[in-house]
């Protein structure tokens, strides 16, 4: 398996895992939190080396989703939705924010699977910091799959 099919894996495992959370737990609705103002300045640094830089772009990418997964781990919402309901819609809104980022980098790059989740998460045409805003419906959301690629004989 090619690095860019690890990522897209990667990328649809955290989008399917997000919004399951939110569709059972928050009713669908993009929770009010609060955005991380490092997380975002740590964005726009990345989004600026993407745009300089066409032969690392896979790199940063997966790079930037791993501290996506990293800050849902750490934030716990399957524990915090009962016991820190704040850090949980912290958590959740972050890594929406985060996963709405990839979403737009990657459909730059013409994957079909992100120009749907930028649809959900009302994603910018812009190659600014994504900001998915609190209160939208992601009840058309469904979980996405990544293309299989089949061996050749």
């Amino acid at each position: 398996m090619s690095k860019r099919e690890e990522l897209i894996r990667e990328y649809c495992r955290q989008v399917n895992e997000s919004l399951h959370f939110i569709q059972k737990y928050m009713e669908g609705i993009v929770p009010a939190g609060r955005c991380s103002e490092e997380l975002y300045w740590e964005t726009k640094k990345i989004s600026e080396e993407l745009q300089k830089s066409n032969h690392e772009q896979t790199a940063l990418i997966r790079a930037y989703l791993r501290e996506a997964a990293q800050l849902y781990v750490e934030g716990e919402p399957w524990k915090t939705r009962i016991t820190d309901r704040r850090l949980c819609r912290n958590t959740i809104l972050n890594h929406l924010q985060m996963l709405a980022n990839v979403s737009f980098w990657l459909r730059e790059q013409g994957e079909p699977l992100a120009e749907e989740v930028c649809g959900w998460l009302l994603a910018q045409e812009t190659a600014d910091v994504q900001k998915v805003r609190s209160g939208q419906s992601l009840e058309v959301a469904r979980e996405i799959y990544p293309a299989v690629q089949r061996k050749r004989a």
